[in-house]
C-alpha cells in the first residue's frame, strides 16, 4: 500500500493503514516541529522577517546591524562622549570652516538660521530655497515689500511671526529692509500699521 509521508511528502510503501512517515527520521522531525514551533523573528531596525536566517541572526543585513549598533551607542551615551572628544580636537577647524561658509553663501546661511529659529519655537518648517527667495525679491523689484526702499540689504520677514503661530515657508515671508523688519518685530501687520503693541 502506497502512502505519502507527512514530513517530506515523498511516497513510500506503508505496512499498515496508520503509517504516516517514511522513516524514523521524518517522524522525529514532525514531532519536534509540533513541540517546538518556529517563531517569527523580525529585524529590529527595518522589520524584515529573518526567520529563514540562522537561529542566532538578529538583523537582516550588514547595514541594519551597523545602524542598530549606532542606536545602542547613542542610547548608552558612548556616541556623545566620542563626539565631545572629537570636537575638542577639531573645534578650531570647524569654526573656521563655518565662518568661511557664512561668507561664501550668505543667503543659504540665512535660511539655515531661520529654519533653526523656527524649530526652536516649534513652528512648522518648510524648505525655502535660494531660487524661491530670489523669485520673491524680483516680484517686489528688489525693494522692501513694506516701504519700497531700494538698494538696501533685504531681510526675510515673517508676515505672521513665528512666536505667534506663523510658519516658516515662502508664503509667509516677504523681503523687508532692516528698519521695517525691526520695527515690526513680533507684531501682526494690522498692529504694526496702527501702532498697537503686540499682545503678550
Amino acid at each position: 500500500m502506497v502512502s505519502e509521508c507527512r514530513t517530506c511528502g515523498c511516497e513510500f510503501e506503508a505496512k499498515t493503514k496508520r503509517a504516516a512517515y517514511c522513516g524514523r527520521l521524518c517522524k522525529d522531525r514532525f514531532l519536534w516541529r509540533n513541540h517546538h514551533p518556529i517563531l517569527t523573528r523580525c529585524c529590529p531596525v527595518c522589520g524584515t522577517n529573518v526567520t529563514h536566517k540562522r537561529s542566532h541572526a538578529v538583523y537582516c543585513s550588514r547595514s541594519c546591524k551597523t545602524r542598530g549598533g549606532e542606536w545602542r551607542r547613542t542610547a548608552d551615551g558612548r556616541n556623545v562622549e566620542r563626539d565631545r572628544l572629537r570636537y575638542l580636537r577639531e573645534g578650531n577647524r570647524r569654526r573656521a570652516y563655518a565662518l568661511d561658509y557664512l561668507r561664501r553663501f550668505p543667503i543659504k546661511s540665512k535660511e539655515f538660521r531661520l529654519r533653526r529659529r523656527a524649530r526652536l519655537r516649534d513652528a512648522p518648517t518648510f524648505v525655502v530655497t535660494e531660487r524661491d527667495w530670489l523669485r520673491l525679491v524680483s516680484r517686489f523689484r528688489g525693494g522692501c515689500a513694506y516701504c519700497g526702499a531700494e538698494g538696501v540689504l533685504l531681510q526675510r520677514d515673517h508676515v505672521t511671526p513665528l512666536s505667534r503661530g506663523g510658519h516658516h515657508r515662502i508664503g509667509n515671508i516677504l523681503p523687508s529692509c532692516g528698519t521695517c523688519n525691526y520695527s515690526k518685530a513680533s507684531r501682526f501687520l494690522v498692529e504694526w500699521r496702527t501702532g498697537r503693541s503686540a499682545a503678550r
